[in-house]
Parts: C-alpha cells; sequence; structure tokens
C-alpha cells in the first residue's frame, strides 16, 4: 500500500489552482473515475485474468477459488445466478449498482486468498490487494483496504489513528480498565466500517470510558455509569486531579467533567421517551469517538488522578 499519499500541486501549494478544495480531501463513496477501473478489477479477479497462478500444493487452493468464489458470492448477496450461473463475473462486475459493488469488491476480499498477484502494464508482479489499494489512493477514495486484507474501511486521519491505537494499548496494559480496549476497538470499527453504524459506536465509545474510568472514579460501584461517575466527580472535585495543574495549581476536574457531559448527553439514542429519539449522525458517532479515545487515555495514563484522603 502507499507510504505517502499523492496530492495535487495545486494542494500541496495550498492556492486550489485546480478551483478544488485546497488540502487533501477524501472523495467518496465511488468517485467517478474510479467505477470504471473498480468494475474491471472485479471482472478479472472474479475471472482470473492476469493472475499469476502459483505451482506446488498453493495450485489447488487458487483451482477451488475460481470454482467456487462466485456461487458464493451469489449467496452472500443473495441474488439469483443470470444465464445458469454461466454469467456470473459479468454481472457482479457490470450488473450491480455502486452500492452493491462495493459490497461485492468487500466480500471478493474476504473470500480471496492472500497473496494472489497480478501483473501491472509494465508486467511486474503485483498483489490484487495492492492493486485495489493503489485505484483507491489514486482517485483519493475515502475507502482503503483494511491491513489484514480481508475487507474495505473507511480512512482515517494518520493522526487520529496514533491516538486510537495509543488509547487501545494504555487501556490493554491498565489492570483497572477491564473491557475499554475491547469497547473501543468496536467504537472505531463501526465508524471506520464500509456501512458505519453510528448509533453502535456511539454506545461502545461511552462503554469504552466507563470501563476505563470506573476503577478510578468508582472502584467500588460495580453498577457505575457515565452519569454516576460524573456525579461523583461534581460532587467531589477536591478528591480528584488532573495532571496539568492549571491557573490554580490544583488540578481542575472540570474540563473533565465538561468532555463527559459532552459525551453522555449527546447520546441522542440512549433511552427510550415518551418524545421520540432519533439514532446519532456519522458526524457525531465519530467525534464521540475520538472523545472517548481521549479520555480512555486519560484516565489510563495517570492524567486522571485519584487523591488520597
Amino acid at each position: 500500500m502507499s507510504a505517502v499519499q499523492w496530492r495535487s500541486l495545486s494542494s500541496r501549494l495550498g492556492s486550489g489552482l485546480d478551483g478544488g478544495p485546497v488540502g487533501l480531501v477524501w472523495r467518496e463513496p465511488v468517485p467517478a473515475a474510479l467505477e470504471q477501473p473498480l468494475r474491471l478489477w472485479v471482472h478479472h479477479t472474479l475471472t482470473g485474468t492476469s493472475f499469476q497462478t502459483p505451482s506446488g500444493p498453493r495450485r489447488g487452493i487458487y483451482r477451488q477459488w475460481y470454482e467456487v468464489a462466485t456461487d458464493r458470492l451469489a449467496l452472500r448477496m443473495n441474488i439469483v445466478p443470470p444465464f445458469g450461473g454461466t454469467g456470473w463475473p459479468q454481472h457482479f462486475a457490470y450488473g450491480t449498482d455502486l452500492v452493491m459493488l462495493l459490497d461485492v469488491v468487500d466480500a471478493i476480499l474476504d473470500l480471496m486468498p492472500p497473496d494472489v498477484n497480478t501483473r501491472d502494464k509494465e508486467g511486474a508482479e503485483i498483489e490484487r490487494h495492492d492493486q485495489l489499494q493503489q485505484l483507491l489512493d489514486d482517485v483519493q477514495s475515502v475507502l482503503r483496504v483494511r491491513a489484514d486484507g480481508r475487507g474495505l474501511e473507511r480512512r482515517a486521519d494518520l493522526m487520529a489513528e496514533a491516538a486510537f491505537e495509543a488509547a487501545v494499548e494504555g487501556a490493554e496494559a491498565a489492570s483497572w480498565a477491564g473491557s475499554a480496549d475491547g469497547h473501543l476497538r468496536a467504537a472505531w470499527g463501526c465508524v471506520h466500517a464500509l456501512r458505519p453504524d453510528p448509533e453502535k459506536a456511539y454506545g461502545e465509545a461511552i462503554k469504552a470510558v466507563e470501563a476505563a474510568a470506573q476503577g478510578i472514579v468508582e472502584p467500588n460501584n460495580h453498577k457505575a455509569t457515565l452519569g454516576t461517575m460524573r456525579g461523583t466527580l461534581r460532587a467531589n472535585r477536591d478528591r480528584f486531579s488532573l495532571v496539568i495543574p492549571g491557573p490554580d495549581g490544583r488540578g481542575n476536574v472540570e474540563p473533565l467533567i465538561e468532555c463527559i457531559s459532552l459525551l453522555w448527553e449527546g447520546q441522542s439514542s440512549r433511552h427510550g421517551s415518551s418524545r421520540k429519539t432519533r439514532p446519532e449522525t456519522l458526524e457525531e458517532a465519530t467525534m464521540a469517538v475520538h472523545l472517548a479515545v481521549m479520555l480512555v487515555q486519560w484516565f489510563t495514563s495517570g492524567a486522571v488522578r485519584a487523591l488520597t484522603q
């Protein structure tokens, strides 16, 4: 996969000379220039066009791929085979709308054996996964191939991704953080999935913070929620501090309380009510997940301290 994302000259110069926005902006869902190359990738992958089939024991793996891939895709897509099944590759590549096309690509990645090679225009070998990633990079698609190669996901800002990984590592290492790392991974996955689930992402973000904070804020309350912990912080400000001392030198926890309130009160679908509720938007859930990353890191790194009395 590309180590450095290409940007147009006008974008690099910050001039917007091409009439587009200044800076790198991801395009979605399938930019016009990507549709035909993506359909061609599907067709070539399902027909074995340009595949470099290995010899020896692995040859059987690829033969099996050719024989069963389209049938398994048909089951996953819940589609009745056209032309008695003989036209599957053509149908998946060119008979699908853009929404289904992305599902087809995602499913192919999950089914495809690793290290499937093809050849580029210069004759050099290139992995089929890398060929797809190159297409996505060149068109600056918001999608990318997952690190494990088993599907598509939405890109994240590199700095945000680094912060997420650091928070997960911190949660794994903190003995009191319980399942914070698992909830944080689930929340992150829900907002960056091919088909995001904002409502679940928001709920998992809250659970991640609850798991990381409970051992510090309410260690004896195993039914603690983010709401009860916020109440404890409000009622006992002098029993907790932040590592940044602030103007009064006391490490006032008010900024922490405000962040918790923003996350807790922003979940519009949390409870049933006589008033209609609505699911969280992707933008709301993404902000909630980023806020949870920060809060989990605070609670697991010692940035939030419970003072001895």
